[in-house]
């Protein structure tokens, strides 16, 4: 009714970092994150629905009354979607829809735009080639998601001195950061935590705590079952639960 009705908005679409949804089965235990199906079948008056998040090509195709997409990793393919309107009782209305995903990857750069970003390219790359720590033996993140590590170690113990804190939790970190060898670079940090989260220290009842290691247990368990149903997933799937120390 807003965007239709008081904006006056001919095409709707919705742009969602959300994968897509299955549809054949519910949430399991209500922790999914991937809703964009959800939306382009049952939010009314959606013509297009582009998704991300889960890094997968998925081209064009309608769910529901809308149509929805995903085009792929990194850049490497491109959504394409060519619309036709009509003009319907004083206003516009999408007749047809037609859409494919195409290859980026032998398409060459721009060598106009290319030349735009060179200087600050080159400074970025030097800003992140800089040097802010050195380790005297060889720090792996290896396993990190599923048993303790030392990199995990440290992580909390910042944590723990920083946020004054005396329990810490921590979220995944990527499965693939790579060892520290002897120089920790700017970009060592940003590859440990590529996202710009913020350390919150905050109080917590006993019975808080316990809730939240429960929800861990929970998500534990989801994952051992989707091990047993699909065992491929077990080199392919990191446990989604965050650690902690104290």
């Amino acid at each position: 009714p807003v965007l239709r009705g008081k904006e006056r908005c001919d095409v709707v679409i919705v742009l969602t970092h959300e994968g897509i949804d299955r549809g054949d089965e519910p949430p399991p235990g209500g922790l999914a994150e991937n809703q964009a199906g959800r939306i382009a079948r049952e939010v009314p008056g959606i013509d297009l629905v582009l998704t991300g998040h889960t890094h997968q090509n998925i081209a064009p195709r309608r769910e529901g009354n809308a149509w929805i997409s995903q085009p792929g990793e990194y850049g490497n393919t491109l959504t394409r979607f060519d619309l036709t309107l009509e003009r319907q009782a004083g206003a516009w209305r999408v007749t047809d829809v037609s859409g494919r995903n195409l290859p980026m990857k032998d398409v060459a750069p721009d060598p106009e735009l290319v030349a735009l970003s060179e200087t600050e390219h080159r400074q970025t790359m030097e800003k992140l080639a800089e040097t802010v720590a050195r380790v005297d033996r060889p720090v792996s993140a290896e396993g990190a998601r599923t048993e303790d590590t030392a990199i995990l170690d440290w992580l909390h113990g910042v944590q723990l001195r920083e946020g004054k804190a005396e329990l810490s939790f921590a979220s995944l970190l990527p499965s693939t950061l790579r060892t520290w060898e002897k120089d920790v670079t700017v970009r060592d940090l940003w590859s440990f935590y590529p996202y710009e989260n913020s350390l919150v220290t905050l109080r917590a009842t006993g019975k808080q705590v316990r809730d939240l290691l429960h929800v861990e247990d929970l998500v534990e368990l989801l994952f051992e079952q989707s091990i047993r149903a699909r065992p491929t997933a077990a080199t392919t799937t990191p446990r989604p639960w965050p650690t902690r120390s104290g």
